[in-house]
């Protein structure tokens, strides 16, 4: 049990992730369960939204580290991709790639970096 600071209990079981491999299959389970996935080659959970008026400010970015184009939100994101794509012990960089799930709270959370 790990206590959260909030006054509630956290159980390694209340937490799961969910990703789409690169057949567009839906995965999930344990966090224990997905430590040798590689997220980076799956497909992206969620698109990128772009609309009028938008404070934030979306976009690609080329990732040498991955080859490919790698997705941000913000120009917040966007400094941490390109600041993982600096680090040589960083092996791999994605965007959108897996959906982060706990019991007793509704939110999405979704990850960046390998």
């Amino acid at each position: 049990m790990v206590s959260a600071g909030w006054g509630w209990l956290v159980e390694a079981e209340d937490f799961s992730l969910e990703y789409v491999d690169c057949r567009g299959e839906v995965h999930s389970g344990p966090f224990e369960a997905m430590w040798s996935t590689r997220f980076e080659a799956a497909g992206q959970v969620r698109t990128f939204p772009s609309y009028r008026g938008q404070r934030n400010f979306p976009g690609w970015y080329w990732a040498a580290t991955s080859g490919e184009l790698v997705g941000f939100e913000s120009w917040v994101e966007l400094g941490h991709l390109m600041r993982l794509d600096s680090e040589p012990d960083v092996v791999a960089v994605a965007a959108a790639r897996l959906v982060a799930r706990w019991r007793g709270c509704e939110r999405r959370r979704t990850g960046l970096g390998r």
